[in-house]
């Protein structure tokens, strides 16, 4: 019995393929990857638990084990992990009270990486889903990676700012100028597996145009075409989506993976599934 403790992309050989990562339970353990393409999925889903979280490079479990739902890491683990307080990041300012001439300033919610947060550069992007865009922020040497690691149609990298507080206000005000969200939900993905370039481009340009008009960042767009490394293109039909519960047995070759939407050829037909959801989950893998 393993536990599935994480979902990623890496580039290999000049390509990107997605794969699991995995924890048996020891201290202080380096995981391990569980690549999906190239390997037949034959894994039943047992009790889903606390993933613990990364300190220094390693992982640890949770010693409480603590049960959760919809959720893949418990209150308690978040506190230890290094990096998730940079998650809650929401890029707020401090207030600065009467008349005082002091400059406002981000509030940090990780002060233990906030002196390598304000040296380093982030994009702000903007990604395209069939139709929807979405606005988001990622490290200077990411933004490839976050892009397929998401499944985006299409990234369009706006401008590149330096503190990633200052990026992720700048983020927020680009979301509320152009109505956009900063998440895409892994169900919505699953309907639109199949995107209009036309509608993305299109989409995009406009949103363009109007941060043009109103000069909110300074703009150096360059527009990029993901849909190479998904493998769609062996997906002849519409797969059924896979609700993922305990006691739920995967079986098949994976054929396509779109950011975090897993494609699978079954007995039963060809069937997807959010891998990020399995995060969490005991299983016995069969390889």
């Amino acid at each position: 019995m393993v536990q599935i403790i994480g979902f990623k992309w890496k580039k290999a050989n000049g390509d990107w393929k997605p794969f699991l990562l995995l924890a048996n339970g020891q201290e202080g353990e380096e995981s391990t990857k569980f690549d999906l393409w190239g390997n037949r999925i034959n894994a039943k889903l047992g009790t889903k638990h606390c993933t613990g979280y990364f300190s220094g490079g390693l992982h640890f479990r949770c010693p409480d084990s603590t049960e959760v739902g919809l959720a893949s890491t418990c209150s308690a683990c978040k506190q230890s992990d290094d990096w998730f307080g940079c998650i809650q990041c929401s890029g707020e300012f401090s207030e600065i009270a009467g008349d005082s001439k002091e400059a406002p300033v981000i509030v940090c919610k990780n002060p233990k990486q906030r002196a390598g947060c304000e040296q380093n550069h982030y994009w702000i992007y903007l990604a395209a889903f069939d139709g929807q865009l979405k606005v988001g922020v990622s490290y200077e040497h990411r933004f490839f990676e976050r892009m397929i690691e998401q499944g985006a149609d299409f990234g369009c990298r706006l401008g590149i700012v330096q503190d990633g507080g200052y990026a992720r206000a700048l983020e927020q005000r680009v979301a509320r100028y152009l109505g956009l969200p900063d998440k895409i939900e892994g169900a919505f993905k699953q309907s639109r597996l199949f995107g209009d370039p036309n509608a993305s481009i299109l989409n995009i340009a406009k949103a363009i145009t109007k941060l043009i008009d109103e000069k909110l960042l300074d703009l150096k767009t360059e527009t990029f075409d993901f849909r190479q490394f998904y493998k769609l293109d062996s997906v002849l039909i519409r797969p059924r989506p896979v609700q993922l519960s305990p006691g739920v047995r995967l079986v098949g070759d994976v054929i396509a993976t779109k950011g975090n939407i897993v494609v699978m050829q079954t007995a039963a037909g060809m069937v997807s599934f959010d891998a990020r959801r399995l995060v969490g989950y005991n299983i016995e893998l069969q390889v």
